[in-house]
Formats: structure tokens, C-alpha cells, sequence
């Protein structure tokens, strides 16, 4: 069953090389909902997202790392 959130954001935040063609080395991901949302959803959802269906974290060689937060509460684990 999917879940519908009363609010979503992303944050993102990337590194750059500093040589040029200055890749991004590292990008970091977090994702802030709101909502009665379980927390084995969320993360379920942020996994398939990243590792499935985001063709621009497959396209690039930089590390992501993923957070989230449900009603303001940091979630327990890094993704």
C-alpha cells in the first residue's frame, strides 16, 4: 500500500572536485515528511528511489548518502 505525506522536501547538497571538469565527489540527500507515515515505508520508499529509479544517482560516479526525518524526527537509519 503506498503512502501519501501531508508535506515532502528534499534537501541536497553536492561536492565538487576541485580540478575541472569538477565532478561532484559526494552528494547528500535528506528527506523531510510529514504525515502519519510508518517509518519502514519511508524507508523502503528512499531505497527504491535511489537505487532504482534515480537514473541521475545511476549517471554519476560521486557517493550519496541518504537521510530522512518524519514530523521533524531524524530517522535511526543512514540509507
Amino acid at each position: 500500500m503506498r503512502f501519501q505525506p501531508e508535506k515532502f522536501e528534499m534537501h541536497v547538497k553536492g561536492w565538487n572536485a576541485e580540478d575541472h571538469p569538477k565532478r561532484f565527489t559526494a552528494i547528500h540527500i535528506h528527506y523531510a515528511l510529514e504525515g502519519t507515515l510508518q517509518e519502514t515505508k519511508v524507508v523502503r520508499a528512499i531505497q527504491l528511489s535511489k537505487d532504482k529509479y534515480c537514473s541521475v544517482a545511476h549517471s554519476l560516479s560521486a557517493e550519496v548518502t541518504v537521510s530522512y526525518s518524519i514530523n521533524g524526527v531524524a530517522g535511526n537509519k543512514l540509507i
